[in-house]
């Protein structure tokens, strides 16, 4: 199409800058969806989540039966107490970042009939440690209060909002929720952590002990030695729970498993942006060359008439600096456009601040010209004589 006369015609010559400017604007945008994607992946993979997720191990014992399991805990937790490098032990029905089951409760203090949704998580005594959460008021589950057993409650601020309690911590002490068949008090409130990925809002939490739903014995653990500290833990394990399979995986490592299609679309998205920058640099070189081809007379004119190397450079750069500013001008408004929609299923985001358009800027224009300045300081280098005589 743009072969023969047509690429001389000033119709060819808009044509050809219209497609480098059209490749230029989609990389830019790209480039500016890759890096803000980028940094709010980084962000929610940084973010204090409230609670210690590093140097966990979490044992499956979700095939356990569960009469073993309850009966057999307190000695599995007696033997691993004698291990230093194993500092605190906890038995629950699911973990931070796992499923957990979202009950319609009647809590204390509401209207007739109205109920509050809330998440529901059975665990012992030793979860707010093993986990590092903060307690605000009252106490943590404890043996020494056999009503722990199943008529306590544990609750984090976000179950006081929710429910619409006054909003001092200490006044939720002793109210009671119904759930199912579950009756209790709440004897303890938490400061509020992240239960599931920073995807998710705070979920409202309710924490209380019953063995039927246990599924997961998880561990604090000294992680200078792993070897030793696994090899420890199966010997525990297979000395109370011989007849089941050891089986274990990091809480990190697990809970950053949510972020996984994140991470599959930010790679993808690295690839095309990686694929259309090279078009378009391919593209503007070769945009670059026609140009500085049609104009190898007027070059050796000027220098002739004493122009300097950085006026050519100037003038060669002139219509590649207007495409490539142009085209951010556009690309980075559609790249905003396109990434401020994906950033809305998320809660918590970073703001998409002026350093995201600077970035993607210099990026660009970095790019373009180290990738075209030698084509074009190589034109001013051509001898005069040699331009002049050539045409």
């Amino acid at each position: 199409m743009l072969k023969g006369s047509f690429k001389r015609t000033a119709q060819g010559q808009w044509l050809r800058r219209g497609l480098v400017g059209t490749q230029f604007v989609i990389s830019i945008g790209l480039i500016f969806c890759a890096l803000v994607a980028y940094r709010q992946m980084q962000f929610m993979i940084k973010r204090d989540l409230g609670f210690n997720k590093d140097q966990v191990l979490v044992l499956d014992a979700s095939s356990v039966a569960k009469e073993k399991l309850n009966g057999r805990i307190d000695a599995f937790k007696s033997d691993a107490a004698a291990h230093p490098i194993l500092s605190s032990l906890s038995l629950s029905s699911s973990i931070p970042g796992r499923g957990a089951p979202h009950y319609n409760t009647y809590p204390e203090g509401i209207g007739e009939g109205e109920t509050r949704a809330l998440w529901i998580v059975s665990a012992d005594e030793d979860f707010p440690k093993t986990y590092g959460i903060q307690m605000l008021a009252g106490r943590e589950l404890s043996t020494d209060y056999p009503q722990d057993d199943t008529a306590s409650f544990l609750i984090n601020e976000a179950v006081i909002r929710e429910i619409g309690w006054d909003p001092d911590p200490e006044k939720a002490l002793e109210k009671q929720i119904i759930f199912g068949d579950h009756t209790g008090r709440v004897v303890g409130v938490f400061k509020d952590f992240h239960y599931f990925s920073l995807k998710n809002e705070l979920s409202p939490l309710l924490l209380f002990q019953n063995p039927n739903w246990n599924n997961f014995i998880s561990v604090r653990i000294d992680m200078s030695d792993i070897s030793s500290v696994t090899s420890t833990l199966e010997d525990i394990w297979k000395k109370h729970f011989p007849e089941y399979d050891f089986s274990y995986f990091f809480l990190d490592d697990d809970f950053a498993k949510q972020y996984q299609a994140d991470d599959q679309l930010l790679s993808i998205l690295g690839i095309f942006t990686g694929i259309g920058i090279l078009i378009a640099i391919f593209g503007l070189i070769g945009l670059t060359t026609h140009s500085a081809s049609q104009r190898m007379k007027e070059i050796g004119v000027r220098k002739v008439l004493g122009a300097s190397v950085f006026s050519i450079v100037r003038l060669l750069g002139r219509e590649m600096s207007i495409i490539v500013i142009s085209s951010f001008l556009i690309g980075s408004i559609l790249g905003y456009w396109l990434i401020d929609r994906w950033m809305q299923d998320f809660p918590y985001r970073i703001p998409i601040g002026p350093e995201a358009f600077l970035l993607t800027g210099i990026s660009a224009i970095s790019l373009a010209w180290i990738f075209t300045g030698y084509i074009i300081f190589k034109a001013t280098r051509r001898s005069p004589v040699h331009v002049l005589k050539s045409e």
